[in-house]
């Protein structure tokens, strides 16, 4: 689901830095007053930041889809729409854009603070401690508390610095601190709570139940799986005599599971296989099977996974009768384009009978998908786990609306002097080596 701070986690690999600040500028002097929030030149700074760096990744993207030379990219050159995408003829040029919205940015701050303020919301003391966690995280290390408490646990704290930028590293150089950085997320955390305030099961303006389902059905399907590479361990596409084979073993399989055969003892048998042919070759044929909270290796990018943390693990209850349902290792998620669970293959899995064993052909992820489609409302567990980001997808559009309406209603005042060292002519995009 998106958040106000747009891109603040995924867009850690575009790189920038920015000029020191010039004369006789203070660190914190105030740069806007917008309603009554006051915001530092630090803070304009740290929102220009992630301004920036969404305003790249979407012209990456753009350039990216028309296959177009990503490495050498003249980011400046690139135009937006009035809707604010990247367009050959938009009219909004790169550096108005993400100008307008960095401010923009700071007015749905000011809508935020005054919409507490007027409600008397408080974000919980919990929210507060997980958020700051959150902030220093990114800030020390590029990424989430949990991927760090990961790191941390397995020993491997010093192998962040292959995968993750930490924020500070760019940060700083613009002028920004871990204290205004963290003020800057904290309205993450009051985003949410205000969401939910609003949108949740009990909120003032909660999405009925059947409403969830329905979007949830729609744009979500499950299934028991077992997937087939058409790759060898070497990432090396198999040979067709060897693709027929392993099409065969997931045929065999589908035909045995419609006949009433159990899923879980099929997939232990998969394993079996797999696990004793890599003793005999090193070019294979190997299967992933969707873990929890991770995807087919060979697949990354656009897998199936299951959202449970502990699938293979048994619940503590008081009895067996109490005990939550918990998807196996081998249930799947897929879902529509531009979900969290998207996945190429789910407009061919949605038509599938539900408990009907097939095998269908992922050419996108080279793989042989066996699968049993499973009645999402059969178990609550999906409603629970899935109901915030449908509601979302569903009222996010609306909300921000509500936030962007707000902020432009507030009265805004510009200290020119404060926000005149930061342009983004200025700003530097990439590290230098």
């Amino acid at each position: 689901m998106k958040k106000i701070t747009k891109l603040l986690a995924v867009v850690l690999a575009v790189l920038m830095l920015v000029t020191a600040f010039a004369g006789c500028h203070k660190k914190n002097e105030i740069a806007f007053t917008i309603g009554d929030s006051e915001f530092t030149s630090a803070m304009y700074s740290c929102s220009l930041y992630f301004a920036a760096t969404a305003a790249r990744n979407q012209i990456y993207t753009f350039v990216s889809d028309a296959e177009g030379d990503t490495k050498n990219i003249k980011y400046e050159s690139y135009k937006f729409d009035a809707e604010g995408n990247v367009s050959k003829t938009g009219t909004i040029s790169y550096e108005k854009y993400i100008r307008t919205e960095a401010v923009n940015q700071l007015k749905r701050f000011a809508a935020l603070d005054a919409i507490f303020a007027e409600g008397k919301l408080t974000v919980d003391d919990d929210t507060k401690t997980t958020n700051e966690y959150n902030a220093l995280s990114y800030w020390n290390y590029g990424c989430d508390y949990n991927t760090y408490a990961q790191y941390a646990q397995s020993g491997q704290v010093d192998s962040l610095a292959y995968s993750y930028m930490p924020d500070y590293y760019l940060l700083e150089q613009n002028g920004v601190s871990v204290e205004t950085y963290k003020k800057y997320y904290f309205y993450d955390a009051m985003y949410s709570f205000y969401f939910e305030h609003l949108y949740g099961e009990k909120g003032e303006k909660a999405i009925a139940k059947d409403d969830i389902n329905k979007y949830m059905t729609e744009t979500y399907a499950i299934g028991n799986v077992i997937t087939f590479s058409k790759k060898d361990s070497d990432s090396k596409d198999l040979s067709d005599a060897k693709l027929k084979e392993i099409k065969a073993i997931a045929d065999g399989y589908a035909e045995r599971l419609n006949k009433g055969e159990d899923f879980e003892a099929i997939y232990k048998e998969e394993n079996k296989r797999v696990e004793e042919a890599n003793k005999t070759t090193s070019s294979s044929v190997t299967t992933s099977t969707l873990p929890n909270n991770s995807t087919n290796s060979s697949t990354t990018s656009s897998a199936a996974s299951s959202t449970t943390s502990s699938a293979t693990s048994s619940t503590t209850t008081s009895s067996e009768a109490e005990k939550e349902y918990t998807p196996a290792e081998y249930t799947g998620i897929f879902g529509k384009e531009d979900t969290a669970y998207e996945h190429a293959m789910f407009s061919e899995i949605i038509k599938q009978d539900i408990g009907k064993a097939v095998v269908l052909d992922d050419t996108k992820n080279s793989q042989y998908l066996l699968i049993v489609r499973l009645d999402m409302l059969e178990e609550e567990y999906w409603y629970k786990n899935l109901r915030t980001s449908i509601s979302y997808d569903l009222k996010q559009e609306e909300f921000d609306k509500g936030l962007d309406d707000k902020g432009a209603a507030l009265k805004l005042t510009e200290d020119t002097f404060a926000t005149k060292p930061f342009t983004v002519k200025k700003l530097k995009l990439e590290v230098e080596e």
